[in-house]
């Protein structure tokens, strides 16, 4: 038997980033992946509030203008490097 905090990795469903980012409503539902897998969780109205299940999203974002320029700016001094190389 296991309690305590848990930290799971779970797969995206198509959809659910478009849904989050119009500020719309979003599910998540749990489900077993077979008879051996089961789980208890506490409610939000749990008398404890220690206790109570807490969902953290973490969010990876995605490349700013100035870092997709940045790699830009590598890529293309790489490649005058390689073509100074090449017609010396």
């Amino acid at each position: 038997m296991t309690s305590g905090n848990n930290v799971y990795a779970l797969m995206l469903a198509p959809g659910l980033e478009v849904d989050v980012l119009a500020g719309g409503n979003v599910s998540v539902r749990l489900f077993a992946g077979d008879a051996g897998v089961s789980g208890v969780f506490n409610s939000r109205s749990f008398g404890t509030a220690a206790s109570r299940p807490v969902l953290t999203v973490q969010a990876v974002p995605e490349p700013g203008t100035v870092g997709l320029v940045g790699v830009a700016v590598i890529v293309a001094a790489g490649l005058l490097q390689r073509r100074r190389r090449s017609c010396v």
